[in-house]
């Protein structure tokens, strides 16, 4: 966007028609491509990456809940912490259960 005019029509053709879109219907997972991703911080925070931002911090203002998403990574130490040094999917998803309760 270079202009004034340029983020007054991206409010007005984008960010108007997806709040409206989101109060009315929830987050949708047919809309706009599917979950977005997050990772899972040293301490258990969740960060949002790759596409569905706008979705996403929009929903958590809106304040609905829940928001799906889908875990891409973890971060070593935090992995390390909740589930250990070697692979244990069953850990792994306790310690996710966690994190969304934290969150929800």
């Amino acid at each position: 966007m270079r202009s004034e005019g340029d983020i007054d029509q991206f409010m007005q053709n984008y960010v108007l028609s997806l709040i409206e879109s989101l109060e009315k219907d929830g987050f949708d997972r047919r809309e706009g491509g599917g979950l977005g991703r997050v990772l899972i911080g040293k301490d258990g925070s969740i960060h949002k990456c790759t596409s569905g931002r706008h979705r996403f911090y929009t929903s958590r203002i809106l304040g609905i809940k829940p928001i799906p998403v889908r875990v891409a990574g973890v971060h070593e130490d935090w992995y390390r912490e909740h589930v250990g040094n070697r692979i244990h999917l069953g850990k792994l998803k306790d310690a996710l259960a966690q994190v969304q309760k934290k969150y929800a």
